[in-house]
């Protein structure tokens, strides 16, 4: 064993071409009592032990360490490349808050719903970062999911697993580098951005088909009138403004008394909508008429139903059940009311597929949707000048001659039922003496006003 005045030995190593020097310290110096070590300043070396008691030993170290050296850089690299699932969680958070402010309610209900595939894909998977996933692993995603059972107690269908393939592609474009303008950059260092979305590299399973439930005329009515929906008034109000609406459930919650006015239109923001559009429709004057009614302090049309609701409990003999009824808040009636409708459709048995969204299809099957977007596409092709180029230089949306032909469809669906025609709001209805065709002949030529009169002699 050297002595502790031996200072130390110099010996060259020649790395790649370039001859370094590295100085070799005996035992006893350096905080190494019992072993050789070595500094080395043009790789960041200085004084690491070798952990060896003789000199041809701590030689024998050294060159070893910069034999293995390209090795050690290469898995650092790797290292440094590895995209984490903080990373693509930032890069998303990135992402959602560089949408303009009228897409920002989107944006972050579209950030909640990749976080909850993606908490679904590594409980399948077991991916411990964004980079191992490979198109292997999504496969074996596919084939996995609809093994494991949901928190509802059923197995995950197709439908669950194409929606998680569609919201991880998505997010996984945000973190390719080669995905163009989708990208997101300057948020982690770019060599951790990933070369491919694995998600687009197989074919995904197609979501099951489902058939385009709607109600009935009797299931309105039945609905209308049954437990809790029809022993609170603001209840059984929500699900027939609904209907006019042809309304989303999220919208439908949000109601405020400053989107109505004093003719019966109610207008949707475009912050408060799907996609950032904003919408205009129209319910009849009685119905507007009976939510005024109820209207009380709170700037939500539908905070009363809570005090109903109690109210009923009370009466019905479940005082238990009205303490647990919590103040107003959008999201409690929207998981509520979905609740219900499902107990009347099972004490019904009117079968799977109803649920709120039932009043938006079964609104829009009655309002004949498809048919004004033609009348629209008629006017664009007369005009030689698309919908967009008129939205943006020419003209300006005609919402209420939209929402008034829309009210006056859905009416003529109902009149042939009087006394669902009455609980809708309507009243006595007379057959209308000026054709709604007309009316869109009108809009199709771009005539506002001859439009605008007939109507008024169809709300007459």
């Amino acid at each position: 064993m050297a002595k502790a005045k031996d200072k130390w030995k110099s010996m060259t190593v020649d790395r790649d071409g370039e001859i370094l020097t590295v100085y070799l310290h005996p035992p006893g110096t350096l905080r190494n009592p019992n072993s050789w070590a070595w500094t080395c300043k043009r790789v960041g070396v200085n004084g690491r032990s070798l952990k060896v008691g003789t000199f041809a030993e701590a030689k024998e170290r050294v060159f070893a360490w910069f034999k293995g050296e390209p090795v050690r850089e290469e898995k650092a690299r790797q290292e440094r490349a590895i995209l984490s699932w903080e990373d693509w969680d930032a890069i998303q958070v990135a992402h959602t808050a560089s949408r303009a402010e009228k897409d920002r309610t989107r944006a972050e209900r579209t950030l909640e719903e990749c976080r909850k595939a993606q908490r679904l894909f590594i409980a399948v998977t077991g991916a411990d970062s964004a980079s191992s996933v490979d198109a292997d692993l999504v496969g074996r995603f596919q084939l996995e999911c609809p093994k494991r059972i949901s928190k509802f107690r059923r197995p995950y269908g197709r439908t669950t697993v194409y929606k998680t393939l569609s919201h991880m592609s998505a997010s996984f474009n945000r973190c390719d580098r080669n995905s163009g303008k989708k990208c997101v950059r300057g948020v982690v260092p770019s060599e951790r951005l990933l070369e491919a979305n694995p998600f687009e590299q197989i074919q995904w399973v197609q979501p099951d088909a489902k058939p385009i439930r709607q109600f009935d005329r009797g299931e309105l009515k039945s609905l209308f009138g049954w437990k809790f929906i029809g022993g609170c008034p603001l209840l059984s109000l929500f699900a027939k403004v609904s209907l006019w609406a042809c309304g989303r459930l999220e919208e439908m919650t949000e109601l405020r008394w400053d989107w109505l006015d004093s003719e019966g239109y109610i207008t949707i923001p475009g912050m408060k909508a799907k996609w950032g559009k904003g919408k205009t429709f129209r319910i009849p004057n009685d119905l507007a008429a009976e939510l005024h009614s109820y209207r009380n302090g709170s700037p939500f049309v539908w905070a009363g139903y809570v005090e109903q609701l109690r109210d009923f409990h009370k009466t019905t003999g479940h005082g238990a059940s009205a303490l647990k009824v919590k103040a107003f808040a959008p999201q409690r009636l929207r998981v509520s009311f979905q609740k219900w409708i499902a107990a009347w459709a099972k004490a019904g048995k009117a079968g799977r597929g109803l649920s709120h969204h039932a009043f938006r299809r079964t609104g829009l099957q009655w309002s004949r949707e498809g048919q004004l977007r033609a009348t629209e596409g008629d006017y664009a092709k007369a005009a030689n000048v698309s919908l967009n180029v008129a939205d943006k230089s020419y003209t300006t949306k005609p919402q209420r001659l939209w929402a008034d032909l829309a009210y006056r469809n859905i009416a003529g669906e109902l009149v042939p039922d009087q006394e669902l025609a009455e609980r809708m709001g309507l009243g006595p209805v007379s057959a209308p003496t000026v054709a709604v065709e007309a009316v869109k002949a009108a809009m199709g030529r771009n005539d506002f006003d001859e439009a605008a009169r007939l109507l008024a002699h169809l709300r007459a």
